[in-house]
């Protein structure tokens, strides 16, 4: 039997955060003890509050949310983490899974689902909801800092910029950026970014 669980919810958008936590206060043994809209703030509040289980949007503000999932694996105590998200490309799927969190769904999956994907995750078992078969990806697989480099990238931030978020060197950034360019076969920046939203590698890709 379940107790008490206490959550910290973390999402871009406020109306899909208001959302999820308006669905989570109507069950009696799930108890928000947080929310947050960006990375930064949701590492910080997960180091400080404990939280049994973090629904952590994909995709967010400042650090994104692989990037989070990655940092808290070093924690004293490592929440469960269940990861919402609008893409099924295999790659990004793949990556999710890299960063050790316990689940992955789509944000368009029904209340109930969402609530069976927080209690499978807690009991300790694996969850991917929303996704009947991942879209195949025609290209060799990017790493969780591949991936998050070329998100940067597509953003347009500069190297020195994408550095500091990811706490790297620059010389570091420019070998992952190099490395996207071989396996997408890339000779710059706009060429990547082009094949990546074709091949819906971004993070907030629409499925």
């Amino acid at each position: 039997m379940i107790t008490r669980v206490t959550i910290v919810v973390a999402d871009n958008h406020p109306i899909m955060r208001a959302g999820i936590i308006s669905i989570l206060q109507h069950v009696p043994n799930l108890c928000v003890i947080g929310e947050a809209s960006d990375g930064l703030q949701v590492v910080d509040m997960c180091r400080e509050l404990h939280p049994d289980l973090l629904l952590l949007d994909i995709h967010l503000a400042k650090m994104e949310g692989l990037m989070v999932a990655h940092l808290l694996q070093g924690a004293c105590r490592i929440p469960r983490i269940l990861m919402l998200g609008t893409t099924s490309n295999a790659a990004i799927v793949q990556a999710v899974f890299d960063t050790g969190v316990s689940g992955y769904i789509l944000k368009n999956v029904a209340g109930n689902d969402l609530l069976n994907a927080i209690y499978r995750v807690i009991r300790g078992q694996k969850v991917l909801l929303g996704i009947d078969k991942p879209q195949i990806n025609p290209y060799p697989a990017l790493s969780v800092r591949e991936l998050l480099t070329l998100r940067y990238v597509a953003d347009g931030l500069s190297t020195k910029e994408i550095a500091g978020r990811m706490s790297n060197s620059p010389r570091t950034i420019e070998t992952y950026i190099n490395r996207v360019f071989c396996k997408l076969g890339a000779n710059n920046r706009t060429q990547a970014v082009a094949i990546a939203h074709r091949e819906r590698l971004l993070l907030a890709e629409e499925v």
